[in-house]
């Protein structure tokens, strides 16, 4: 039977509902692949745990005490010597290099490399020796006659602008005017002041396969601050502390992250650390006795 024109109308109003539901379902986005939508609070409050970690670590503490710090470097010219003076360079830090003899002509490379020296005004140069006991020690220091030949070879030599030297591979002090009945006072170190050398040794060794980030060193620096005990450390003048690195040691990149991490700590404490050359150290300011 043919449609009448009601009943056309009556169709179409009863299909038009249906035909908009099916349309509007197949154009909506599927969630098939979709990553899912993270809830920003849950975010925030993530991070917010993240940062009370970190913050959790003991903080450093620092007293309110001035200390000077002289930072000393042995060994060199060597593999680690130009990466050591960038960062003495770019934080400007009065230091003091302790040079072996035989190590500056060792190639061309260590003979530029001290010939570069003179560019740097907040370094000095002192002496480690000619030999550096050629790494046998216990023969090296049974002459001690041939100990002050081999600090003269490296001091004539090398035409070092003072007579301030470290013995290879022993803390040895022996200062001109020095009556501390702590410090060294073997027969090597009488011939060695006689000879005119003024024998430095250290307070601290930063050695990073023992201490191996700089705050375990901050926190070595703070225990000889506060120690009283003449004993324990032999060398240590009240406020005043030696540090010994080797310049070898920033041929590795990690160490010289710990050291700049250092420097930059110990840079922001107002008025807590002043880095001073070996040269300014009390003791070799004071007339003997």
């Amino acid at each position: 039977m043919p449609l009448t024109p009601f009943m056309k109308t009556a169709l179409m109003l009863f299909l038009f509902p249906i035909l908009v539901l099916v349309s509007c379902k197949s154009d909506a986005p599927s969630d098939k692949g979709k990553k899912p939508v993270v809830d920003s609070t849950s975010v925030k409050k993530d991070s917010a745990a993240i940062i009370e970690t970190e913050s959790s670590e003991t903080p450093l503490s620092f007293s309110d005490s001035i200390v000077y710090l002289y930072l000393t470097f042995d060994d060199g010219p060597n593999n680690g010597t130009s990466n050591l003076l960038k960062i003495l360079d770019e934080y400007d830090i009065p230091s003091s290099l302790f040079i072996v003899g035989k190590h500056v002509y060792g190639s061309k490379f260590q003979q530029n490399l001290f010939r570069n020296y003179t560019n740097y005004s907040f370094i000095e140069l002192c002496n480690h020796s000619w030999s550096h006991a050629n790494d046998k020690y216990k023969v090296y220091y049974e002459n001690p006659l041939g100990v002050v030949e081999d600090f003269k070879q490296c001091h004539d030599s090398l035409k070092f602008n003072n007579k301030i030297g470290r013995s290879p591979g022993k803390n040895m002090w022996s200062i001109e005017g020095d009556s501390s009945r702590f410090r060294t006072k073997s027969e090597l170190a009488k011939q060695l002041t006689n000879a005119g050398f003024q024998m430095i040794g250290w307070d601290v060794d930063w050695d990073f396969n023992k201490i191996k980030d700089h705050k375990q060193f901050l926190q070595r620096l703070s225990e000889i601050e506060k120690s009283r005990y003449p004993k324990q450390y032999p060398a240590y003048q009240l406020g005043h502390i030696v540090v010994l690195m080797h310049d070898q040691s920033f041929n590795d990149s990690t160490n010289c992250a710990e050291l700049i991490a250092f420097l930059k700590t110990a840079k922001s404490v107002p008025g807590k650390y002043k880095f001073k050359k070996i040269s300014t150290y009390p003791l070799l300011q004071e007339p003997p006795n």
